[in-house]
């Protein structure tokens, strides 16, 4: 394939135009080989040299450049900038790295090609079969529609429509020249439909009526290749049913499908490398999954791209095929309009590199969709185009993609009516996320949505007003820095540590209005601010503030509003060697201070009006008597509570009167 832009020469500059050419061979494995040329035919111009470009990057000089791409499918931005050694053009144009085409895949070693015995428009089978010099050489089916079976040994044989049907292959019946260099030789059956078409092929079935293939332990079918047409078809089973199927390496079904409704499953096959499904035109059910050796699954066009718009389940379509490196589309979108469930569909391909656009308009289910793709580095192309609009479940959505790349993430993700997006985003490897507007807008639950996303470093503004679980939902993200997020006020369920570790520098103000229970809220948090600008949090139900900032070392500042109806602050201020000042708006009187402030060995100022229980601020030892007297002029009148002073700077010379008139014994010593 070759391919030519004439890029006009620019109004300063280059004094010629500049003709550009790729031609491109589609190889195997993440690579497209190239020849990048410069030329010109404006009259009077020889180009001497020219300096080449892969997104902005130098990869080589000279008027002709032979290139290998090796890093990911998709797009890549080339460009020229061509020179006749007195002016310079340039011009750039989309070299696509094609990848994993696999136009004449076959099982490997010296097979004959059966690619020519099945056309467009036949109704016929055609299967490849290993002949064993001992075994069983078992190969057993079951076909609905009158047809004619050509054994491929000398044995022909009419057959009525719906019969399991079953044959014995011995190794005399083949001359040396059918064998492979594997070590068995190689009979080709020929299944043709008669009167009537084929509608129904199940492949590794047992004949029930004559015992074959019953009686053998671990007797296996010994398929090797399968191609097929037939314009009928509405149930295909090539899978592990009755029989095992270890040697089938190739599944192609040519032409149209025609039928108005369709089952097609090629799954769970060990040795499977290659599918192929180029026009299916019927709706209906299929499963392509637990294929650990498939290199490439194609359902649609002729070039070999993904075309869904017909298949109305996603559940489990491509989950576990553990070797594909890649899916894509036509235009490079993956999309279905028909499907109502994509949970699961590429869940544990963990050799997944690369995947287009996808589009599923219909979709309401969509978690787990690319679950432990722990290999999956870009997602989506330069159109960016993703439609989730009607998903409502998208929990571990993003899960455990430890290598996706923050660079080649979507800008335009959106899930604007889901609901659940628990772990949507859990150990994957994203750095930024700057979605749409309406992302997660009716999302109720975030439980653990960046937990242990130890890369995200930046979110952008996301609207969150139905939330109302947020437990772990950024535990260990610990190089978080920035935070976009606008609103907590339907968070019932803040759970533990749900800021745990992130290294915010501009923490949002934290307005929880529903939140009772604020245990280890920000517990180990390394939020970063400055005195001037403290962490600021609302409370307006919060009943319980059990080590709230317990061990968060990075704080200098916090600033707490709402707390009328705390009851415990045990440990709330605890190891946070760093805090500077502490301000908390509404005590309720019934409130304990149980080692709230242990180790908080740098505080010096704290403003917490109505305090009416025992207080130790034994460890706050950089506390001065005029910080000392704030605080005990802030005190509630008590009878019988002590504050525990020793140790800070203050005690010696802080007025004691000032709390003992309001009933308190002070000690300083």
């Amino acid at each position: 394939m070759i391919q030519y832009i004439t890029v006009p020469a620019p109004s300063t500059g280059g004094g010629f135009d500049l003709t550009l050419a790729q031609s491109v061979t589609r190889s195997v494995y993440l690579s497209s080989s190239a020849t990048f040329t410069a030329t010109t035919d404006t009259a009077g111009v020889t180009l001497t040299n020219a300096e080449w470009y892969e997104d902005g990057k130098l990869i080589g000089t000279g008027l002709t450049l032979p290139y290998t791409a090796s890093n990911f499918l998709g797009d890549l931005t080339i460009e020229c900038v061509a020179s006749d050694g007195t002016s310079a053009a340039s011009g750039s144009f989309t070299h696509q790295v094609v990848g994993i085409i696999y136009d004449h895949v076959k099982p490997s070693g010296s097979f004959p090609d059966i690619g020519t015995l099945v056309s467009d428009g036949d109704e016929k089978i055609v299967i490849q079969t290993a002949v064993f010099e001992t075994g069983s050489n078992y190969l057993g089916f079951e076909v609905a529609g009158n047809h004619t079976v050509d054994w491929g040994d000398g044995v022909v044989e009419n057959q009525t429509s719906g019969q399991v049907i079953g044959h014995y292959y011995t190794a005399s019946a083949f001359p040396a020249s059918s064998g492979s260099d594997r070590g068995y030789k190689i009979a080709t059956c020929t299944i043709t439909g008669n009167s009537a078409n084929l509608t129904q092929f199940e492949l590794g079935v047992r004949n029930p009526s004559s015992n074959l293939g019953r009686g053998i332990a671990n007797m296996s079918c010994n398929a090797l290749d399968v191609r097929m047409a037939g314009t009928n078809f509405n149930n295909i089973n090539i899978s592990v049913s009755n029989l095992k199927l270890p040697l089938l390496e190739r599944v192609e079904f040519v032409g149209d499908m025609s039928s108005t409704t369709s089952v097609m499953k090629v799954n769970a096959l060990p040795s499977l490398r290659f599918f192929r499904m180029p026009r299916p035109r019927t709706t209906g059910t299929y499963a392509f999954s637990n294929n650990e050796n498939m290199l490439a699954c194609t359902i649609g066009d002729t070039d070999y791209k993904q075309d869904l718009r017909n298949v109305d389940d996603g559940q489990n379509l491509f989950t576990t095929n553990t070797s594909m490196l890649h899916y894509d589309g036509p235009s490079g979108i993956l999309s279905s309009s028909n499907m109502t469930d994509i949970r699961s569909m590429f869940a544990n391909n963990f050799s997944l590199v690369n995947i287009g656009n996808i589009s599923f308009p219909e979709a309401t289910q969509a978690d787990n969709f690319f679950d432990s793709c722990t290999n999956l580095r870009k997602v989506g192309n330069t159109t960016e185009f993703f439609d989730f609009s009607k998903v409502v479940d998208a929990n571990h959505f993003f899960a455990f993609t430890t290598n996706l790349e923050g660079e080649h993430f979507p800008k335009t993700l959106d899930f604007p009516v889901c609901t659940d997006v628990n772990s949507m985003f859990e150990q994957s490897g994203i750095i930024d996320l700057f979605p749409t507007a309406s992302f997660c807008k009716a999302a109720t639950n975030m439980s653990n949505f960046f937990s242990t996303c130890r890369t995200i470093k930046r979110v952008g503004t996301i609207e969150t007003p139905n939330v109302t679980t947020f437990n772990g939902a950024f535990g260990n993200a610990n190089s978080l820095q920035e935070l976009g997020f606008t609103s907590f006020e339907s968070v019932t369920t803040g759970g533990s540590q749900i800021f745990q570790s992130p290294r915010l520098k501009n923490p949002p103000h934290f307005n929880y209005i529903s939140l009772t229970n604020f245990n280890n809220t920000f517990k180990t948090s390394n939020m970063i601010n400055d005195v001037q600008t403290p962490v600021s949090v609302s409370m307006h139900s919060g009943t319980s503030a059990r080590e709230l900032f317990n061990s968060a070392d990075q704080i200098k500042s916090i600033y707490i509003t709402g707390s009328a109806s705390v009851t415990d602050w045990y440990r709330a201020f605890r190891s946070t060697t760093q805090l500077v000042r502490v301000e908390i708006i509404g005590i309720n009187s019934s409130a304990t201070f149980s080692q709230t402030f242990d180790s908080a060995n740098s505080l010096q100022e704290l403003k917490a009006p109505g305090i009416a229980q025992d207080l130790d601020l034994t460890d706050c030892n950089g506390l001065t008597a005029e910080s000392l007297n704030a605080i005990f002029s802030d005190l509630a009148t008590v009878t019988g509570k002590t504050i525990d002073v020793r140790t800070t700077v203050g005690a010696s010379a802080c007025d004691t009167s000032i709390a003992t008139s309001k009933g308190w014994t002070v000690t300083t010593s």
